[in-house]
């Protein structure tokens, strides 16, 4: 019986470390391409500013 209870417990924290995992994984992603996003935004800012000053 204990070994039953011990045996489900862990296929239960199995699932919700794999359900952790993608969350986190999916927020590392969002952050990158957010990040991604914005210093492209600020690239092409950026660029005329260069132009004008030379």
């Amino acid at each position: 019986m204990y070994i039953h209870l011990y045996r489900e417990n862990e296929v239960f924290h199995m699932k919700y470390s794999y359900k952790v995992f993608i969350f986190i994984w999916t927020i590392i992603l969002l952050f990158f391409l957010l990040y991604y996003g914005y210093s492209e935004i600020s690239d092409t800012k950026k660029v005329p500013v260069i132009t004008i000053k030379k």
